[in-house]
């Protein structure tokens, strides 16, 4: 897929684009992404990792401070997210 292949680029360049073929109706879309525009366009899925993790907290009777380490997977943003 284009916007995961944009997606993992952007931990290695500037502006990587978007090209796709036939999005709509055989228009082809091309367009840059900077990281800062994909958070910005990420923010609501951002946000809405927290009160799942709340939850899962609350669940086992745990504050953050109990946790020690975390995996996280390809995205750094997630770190940024309180």
């Amino acid at each position: 897929m284009p916007c995961e292949a944009a997606k993992r680029m952007l931990n290695w360049t500037v502006l990587p684009k978007v090209c796709t073929d036939s999005l709509f109706e055989a228009t082809d879309c091309s367009a840059a992404l900077t990281m800062t525009g994909f958070e910005r366009l990420c923010t609501d899925l951002f946000s809405r990792t927290v009160d799942p993790v709340k939850k899962a907290l609350g669940d086992e009777k745990l504050d953050k401070a109990d946790i020690d380490e975390m995996v996280l997977y390809r995205r750094k943003k997630i770190r940024q997210v309180r």
